[in-house]
Order: C-alpha cells, then sequence, then structure tokens
C-alpha cells in the first residue's frame, strides 16, 4: 500500500542524538507515512540504533559519503509517497507535526510547501528560544532572493509531483534547501504554520553559524543555479569545489543564543492576552513589515 507522507532524514554520524529524532517520528498521531533513513557513510554506531528499531516503515539505507544535497536527492529518488517530508538527525518532531501539515495540504490545494516555526534547543536539549515564522506566500518567496530562508529546512513538507518538477535537490555541498525553495516556488504558495511543530538543534559545529570569508561568491553560483533550468553539471562542480576550498578559511564563531525582539514582546503580550493571539499579532506584524520593505526596494528600483 502507498504511503501518503515520505519522511526523509540523512545522517552523518549523529548516534548522540538519533535515537530521539527517530522516537518522534515514529510517535507522530498521523500513521499514514514511510519513513527513508538515508545514512550518508557514518562510521560511528548509526547503523546500529536505526537496526535497533523494529518499526516496518523504517526503509534504511547505507551509501559512501556524497554530501547532504547528493544524499538528499538520492533518499528522495526512494519516496513513493504523495507528500515529502524532511527530519533532520540531531532534531525533534512533536507528535502532531505530520497531523497538522497533511491536513494543510490536503485543504489548499494551491501550496506546495508548508513549513513551521520552532523551539531552539541546545546540545543538551535545553530549549534556547523560539522563532515566530512568517506565513505570507509572498513574503515567504521574496526573502529566499536575499539568502535569507524563513523556511526550517527539517520541519518542512512538500508536493512530491512540485518537488520533481522544480528538479529536486541538488547535489551541491551547501545551500541545498534555498536552492529548491527557489526553484519550487514557481509551481505554487509556500506557508509556515504559526505555532512550533518541533525543536531545532543549535550547534557549535554548524557551519550555519560561521562566517565563510566566500560567501558572496557562493551566494552568486546560487543565483546561477536557482536560475537555470538546464543546470550544467560543471556549474555545480564549480560550486562545490569552491565551498571545500573555504572550509579552510572559515572563522568558526562561539554558538551563543541572545533572545529576538519577537521572543520579548511575545512573553510579554502573552501575560495580556491569550498566547495564540500574542503569536499571531507578532507573526502578522512580521508579515506587514517585510511586505512593507518589498514594496519599498521595488518602488527604489523603478
Amino acid at each position: 500500500m502507498t504511503p501518503t507522507v515520505s519522511v526523509i532524514m540523512c545522517t552523518y554520524n549523529a548516534e548522540r542524538y538519533i535515537s530521539e529524532a527517530i522516537e518522534s517520528i515514529l510517535a507522530q498521531t498521523y500513521t499514514d507515512f514511510e519513513f527513508i533513513i538515508w545514512d550518508d557513510g557514518s562510521t560511528d554506531n548509526t547503523k546500529t540504533i536505526v537496526e535497533s528499531f523494529n518499526d516496518e516503515r523504517i526503509r534504511y539505507f547505507y551509501h559512501e559519503n556524497t554530501g547532504l544535497g547528493m544524499a538528499l536527492k538520492l533518499a528522495c529518488a526512494q519516496a513513493k509517497g504523495k507528500y515529502i517530508a524532511r527530519m533532520d538527525s540531531d532534531d525533534i518532531c512533536f507528535p502532531q507535526r505530520f497531523e497538522k501539515q497533511v491536513g494543510f495540504l490536503n485543504t489548499h490545494e494551491q501550496y506546495v510547501l508548508v513549513s513551521s516555526s520552532v523551539y531552539y534547543i541546545d546540545q543538551e536539549g535545553d530549549i534556547l528560544g523560539r522563532t515566530f515564522a512568517c506565513s505570507d506566500d509572498k513574503v515567504l518567496k521574496n526573502i529566499l532572493t536575499t539568502a535569507t530562508t524563513m523556511i526550517v529546512h527539517p520541519m518542512a513538507m512538500m508536493r512530491k509531483q512540485a518537488y520533481i518538477e522544480a528538479g529536486g535537490y541538488q547535489p551541491v555541498k551547501k545551500n541545498e534547501d534555498l536552492i529548491l525553495w527557489s526553484r519550487l516556488a514557481r509551481y505554487g504558495k509556500f506557508h509556515n504554520i504559526p505555532e512550533p511543530l518541533g525543536k531545532y538543534r543549535l550547534l557549535p559545529t554548524s557551519l550555519d553559524h560561521a562566517h565563510n570569508p566566500y560567501e558572496n561568491i557562493i551566494k552568486a553560483f546560487c543565483v546561477k543555479i536557482i536560475k537555470d533550468q538546464n543546470i550544467q553539471l560543471e556549474d555545480i562542480e564549480q560550486f562545490n569545489n569552491l565551498y571545500q576550498y573555504s572550509k579552510k578559511d572559515i572563522q568558526k564563531s562561539q554558538l551563543q543564543y541572545k533572545k529576538s525582539k519577537q521572543e520579548i514582546i511575545y512573553k510579554l503580550l502573552a501575560k495580556i492576552i491569550k498566547k495564540e493571539y500574542a503569536e499571531k499579532l507578532i507573526i502578522n506584524t512580521k508579515n506587514l513589515y517585510y511586505k512593507i520593505k518589498l514594496t519599498d526596494a521595488k518602488n527604489s528600483a523603478n
């Protein structure tokens, strides 16, 4: 029987966190899914941990290390479901994540992607703060042009047909999500569910929390790949070579989480009005702010 959702988790040496990530998927209230775990050449106990779970929905694949972009491309090629749900091996989903995301896509045919707000957690799983993800389609799509995505990758669920039409993940070493979202935007609308549907782990070792001196050049290649429907392998190779070369010059910054103004305002508002109203007020204000910003940018260009 074909599942409605294909859950894609790519992992590499994640033995410390992967059990909790898998458990959060298997505990979903929505159960019509297959769970593809793509091991990108792990050298730790990842395989043993995955095989300890006795659940027929799990499909485990081991492949030599290729990097996340290619691993996601290969894993998604195995997907049988109508929807593709992303998940990382160090993050955690709340039980109703799939139920709410499938419900949204089932009732909003014009949307091709839905994600959500998240709680940030540290290495030990303690909550550091949260996001208030914009929900407006135009805001989400235009924000992508600044290479600042408001779509949390491991919380995203997308229509597989739109994913295929957009060309799927590209075998790049960096920004594989930004490139896919930008290409997927041609095929339908985007949405973020306001409430956090999971926990996103911030780690000091993540390259997302580092300064890359070649970032502007890398972004230029991203734009080229995003705009080119017929991507040349030479472009991908040049992109990956540049990224690999630049890694040695990356300046690691110590991970220090500082609560945003949005979180501070939310905490104050939640004492006065219901939490869900405070959440909506902040997100609607953010939607309006970015809409005005985009309009100003458009007027300046004209």
